[in-house]
């Protein structure tokens, strides 16, 4: 069975996808988004994820990677994730050999103790952090285009499981001033837990891995412990992806590196992180000063 894994953190619209799908493009990894939400489906059994497309072009059920996963997985429905994780990293070793290393995005921290379960597998968690300014402009935007957490899901029985994201969505988020506090109390939970429970972590900046993009990967291929190769943009990102951001079923997204600047033109947004100067100073140190 592989022996190691990279597990990415952040919070969501920080940068996690395209840091996975980057680093599928180095030949020793492969990129497989948020794999604890493939394996353990919220709001039904394995059987949901059947007909869902991967982005190798298939379906789940046709994939040649998650196709015997997801089927072994249905014959034990009680089967904790820490064991579903086995099947996928015997999966992994059997169709990469121990020369790769999976990339799993999951992004939340209640699969961590879950991977820990695994025996003998070496984890190296990277936590990526966006800009707060960033990040909240990109947080209002996708409210507008979609709601997340619908009210209707109060009915649902997986609101034991998700009623934190539903209070963050739907009461949380209409308080003013709450966006950029939200973006400091979640981040700070995240290094908290990795320093608590001494995980070995590297902490990442959006900002500086889309402006410098060549030395924050040469920094994560220090860390994982594979030979850096330069240039790796211009290869093709091997990834077998079935939840994760919409970029990872278009290739055409996927080509460059760019930086979303659009926050910058935000007249409002300067005046929702006047109630928290303690914010700005502490964005600086995690996204600017220490990368």
């Amino acid at each position: 069975m592989n022996s190691k894994i990279i597990f990415i953190t952040s919070l969501e619209r920080s940068g996690s996808t395209l840091l996975d799908l980057t680093l599928g493009r180095h030949s020793n990894l492969v990129s497989f988004g948020e794999v604890s939400r493939v394996l353990q489906p919220h709001g039904g059994g394995i059987e949901t994820t059947f007909d869902r497309p991967c982005s190798c072009g298939k379906n789940v059920n046709e994939c040649k990677f998650w196709s015997s996963i997801t089927y072994d997985i249905s014959k034990n429905e009680n089967m904790p994730l820490s064991k579903r994780y086995e099947i996928f990293l015997s999966k992994f070793n059997d169709v990469y050999g121990d020369n790769k290393i999976p990339v799993d995005s999951t992004k939340y921290l209640k699969a961590l103790p879950e991977l820990g379960g695994v025996k003998d597998l070496d984890i190296k968690v990277v936590n990526i952090i966006r800009d707060v300014r960033g990040w909240m402009h990109s947080s209002k935007l996708a409210a507008k285009r979609k709601q997340e957490m619908p009210y209707s899901k109060i009915f649902d029985s997986e609101i034991r499981i998700m009623w934190k994201a539903y209070l963050r969505f739907n009461v949380l988020r209409k308080l003013p001033f709450w966006l950029p506090l939200e973006w400091y109390i979640r981040n700070k939970l995240i290094i908290n837990y990795l320093s608590q429970n001494n995980h070995e972590s590297l902490l990442l900046s959006y900002e500086k891995f889309a402006f410098d993009t060549e030395n924050t990967l040469s920094s994560v291929f220090d860390f994982v412990g594979v030979e850096n190769e330069s240039s790796i943009i211009k290869n093709k990102s091997e990834h077998h992806i079935v939840r994760g951001n919409r970029m990872a079923f278009n290739e055409d997204t996927n080509n460059k590196i760019t930086y979303d600047k659009k926050w910058m033109a935000s007249a409002k947004l300067p005046y929702s992180l006047l109630p928290y100067p303690f914010i700005m100073k502490i964005n600086s140190r995690w996204v600017y000063r220490n990368n």
